[in-house]
């Protein structure tokens, strides 16, 4: 690598579509966010969750398509992201490739759970969302653990 060090400040992991309801409360598990394939006659698989309008889950992986790419793009699913959007030992290989030495990660669906009316639904999704970005899936990526920044790291 160059003798200069290159972070990504703005990194985002896109949350597996089973995430919250696996891993939020009991109590919260019938209202929690899910992906459904196609919405009101749309092609795509959305992220769907109560007074949140729905979502085409490819918009958070279509990083590198061109705008006339996009269109296409959009109507796809999970299926077709790359491993790196979850997979930590995935997203080492990227970096490197990318000339990457590490990078600060963001939720990206759990972004839009900041717009939900009931505030302890709020605030219990966001924290498992944020509970899942720290701990995602990080033993296949151990050796290179320094290289993920996650929002527990960065508030001390």
């Amino acid at each position: 690598m160059a003798d200069h060090r290159v972070i990504s400040a703005d990194s985002h992991f896109v949350e597996p579509p089973n995430m919250w309801g696996e891993r939020v409360d009991k109590k919260f598990r019938d209202r929690a966010p899910h992906t459904q394939k196609g919405y009101d006659g749309r092609e795509g698989e959305f992220f769907i969750c109560e007074n949140i309008d729905p979502v085409q889950v490819a918009g958070f992986f279509g990083s590198g398509k061109t705008a006339e790419e996009l269109p296409e793009h959009i109507k796809r699913g999970f299926d077709s992201a790359p491993k790196s959007v979850w997979d930590p030992a995935e997203r080492l290989k990227e970096q490197d490739r990318d000339g990457v030495n590490a990078e600060a990660l963001y939720t990206s669906m759990g972004m839009l759970l900041f717009g939900l009316d009931d505030p302890e639904l709020r605030a219990k999704l966001v924290s498992s969302g944020a509970h899942l970005v720290n701990s995602f899936e990080w033993e296949p990526a151990f050796e290179g653990l320094w290289r993920f920044i996650t929002n527990q790291d960065a508030s001390g």
